[in-house]
């Protein structure tokens, strides 16, 4: 039996690209969608966040879907 009820992907941002943006979190309703369409996001840098898709690294052409949860953050740095 096929759901009815819209197909929602949870977007999280963490560190300074909530800040950039302007929220931690939001809801995409999509069917599919390449993670790179997702995280188009004005003032995050392409080439530099590490994407996590259900606590999994994921690549700029995966593709998510209902219920998927994509974390968006900053490289980790240290010295």
């Amino acid at each position: 039996m096929k759901r009815r009820w819209p197909l929602m992907v949870k977007v999280r941002l963490l560190g300074y690209y909530a800040e950039i943006v302007g929220v931690r979190e939001f809801e995409v309703k999509v069917d599919r969608i390449r993670v790179l369409d997702l995280v188009k996001l004005p003032g995050v840098p392409l080439h530099e966040p590490i994407i996590l898709v259900n606590g999994k690294p994921a690549k700029w052409d995966d593709v998510v879907g209902s219920d998927d949860v994509v974390v968006v953050m900053p490289p980790v740095g240290g010295g």
